[in-house]
C-alpha cells in the first residue's frame, strides 16, 4: 500500500477503515463460500454476526449468487476464466474451471439480512470488498406532485429523486451502521472458513464435498446433452 493510500485509510471512519484492511479474503475462501452457499441452499445461520440473545430466525442470512465471477488456475499457466450474467449458481463453465484446478478470485453476491438487501463483490486480490450497494432505508418517494414540475416522461426521462426521511447526518450514521452490519456477516463467514480450513477434516470432508458437487453438476450436464 502506498504512503498516500495509508494516509487516506487512516482518515477514514473506523468501519470503512476496517473494510479497507480486509485486503485479502483469499481464493480458497471465495471458492469455499460459493460451494457452501449452494450446499446450504443459499441460507446460513450466522449467530456470531449478531448480538447475543438475537432470536435464531433473525440470525439466518440469505444469499444470492450475483452476475459476476472470475477464476484463476493455480498452475504455472495462471489461466483465467471470467463469467458474467445470470445463472452463475448453476454454471457448467465455473464447474469445469474448478475441476481443472482453478479457484474463485472474484464473486458477486447479494446478502439479505432480515429485510435489508446488500449487493457487493468480493475480490481475493485487491481490496476484498468492492461495489457495495446498501439498502435504501433513508429516503421515501415524493408522493406529492409539484404543480410547477412537469410529470415524468413515460418515454424514459428520470423521475425526481426521492426525499430524505432524515437529516443528512443521521443518514450517514445509518449508512455506517449498515456497513458495520455487512462487515459482521463477512467476519462470521470468514471465521467459519478459517475454522474449517484449519480442521484435520478439511481435505476429507470439505474438499471432498466440493469435488462431489463439481462431479455431480458436470455429470448432470452430460446426461442432459
Amino acid at each position: 500500500m502506498r504512503a498516500d493510500d495509508k494516509d487516506q485509510s487512516a482518515k477514514a471512519p473506523p468501519p470503512v477503515r476496517r473494510l479497507a484492511e480486509k485486503a485479502f479474503l483469499g481464493p480458497e475462501f471465495l471458492t469455499w463460500l460459493y460451494f457452501t452457499l449452494l450446499e446450504e441452499e443459499l441460507e446460513l445461520p450466522l449467530p456470531a454476526a449478531f448480538a447475543k440473545g438475537t432470536p435464531d430466525e433473525e440470525t439466518l442470512v440469505g444469499f444470492a449468487i450475483g452476475k459476476r465471477a472470475a477464476l484463476r488456475a493455480l498452475d504455472a499457466s495462471g489461466a483465467r476464466v471470467a463469467l458474467s450474467g445470470g445463472g452463475l449458481d448453476d454454471c457448467g463453465e465455473l464447474l469445469q474451471a474448478v475441476r481443472r484446478g482453478a479457484l474463485l478470485e472474484v464473486l458477486a453476491l447479494e446478502v439479505a439480512i432480515q429485510s435489508r438487501v446488500y449487493t457487493l463483490t468480493l475480490r481475493a486480490d485487491d481490496g476484498g470488498l468492492v461495489g457495495v450497494k446498501l439498502p435504501d432505508l433513508f429516503s421515501e418517494p415524493d408522493e406529492s406532485p409539484d404543480p410547477t414540475v412537469a410529470p415524468p416522461d413515460p418515454l424514459g426521462k428520470k423521475a425526481r429523486k426521492p426525499k430524505l426521511k432524515l437529516p443528512l447526518e443521521d443518514v450517514l450514521a445509518l449508512r455506517m451502521q449498515c456497513l458495520s452490519e455487512l462487515e459482521a456477516v463477512l467476519d462470521a463467514l470468514f471465521a467459519q472458513f478459517v475454522t474449517r480450513r484449519l480442521a484435520r477434516a478439511w481435505h476429507s470432508d470439505d474438499l471432498a464435498r466440493v469435488r462431489a458437487k463439481v462431479a455431480q453438476g458436470l455429470k448432470a450436464r452430460l446426461a442432459e446433452a
